[in-house]
């Protein structure tokens, strides 16, 4: 017999998370998670620390999205990443 995992419900899970965190001082929580689900290139150049990042490294917002345009582009024609 293969074992399966316990399926969870999302209010399940944000129940268990409000009993372990209940004190917790975040400022707010976290957006809803959803399955299968990758965040679009504005939310990933949107995030403060991804920001910070950025500044720290020299990195414009267009450097940023030309560079994943081209990484887009070469994956739509089947190039490996170098």
């Amino acid at each position: 017999m293969a074992h399966r995992s316990p399926t969870v419900t999302l209010g399940t899970a944000n129940h268990a998370m409000n009993l372990l965190f209940s004190n917790s001082e975040a400022a707010s929580p976290a957006p809803p998670f959803t399955a299968n689900c990758e965040p679009t290139l504005d939310e990933i150049l949107e995030d403060p620390i991804v920001r910070q990042l950025m500044a720290r490294d020299g990195v414009t917002e267009a450097t940023g999205r030309r560079f994943a345009d081209g990484m887009g582009e070469s994956m739509v024609r089947g190039e490996q990443p170098r």
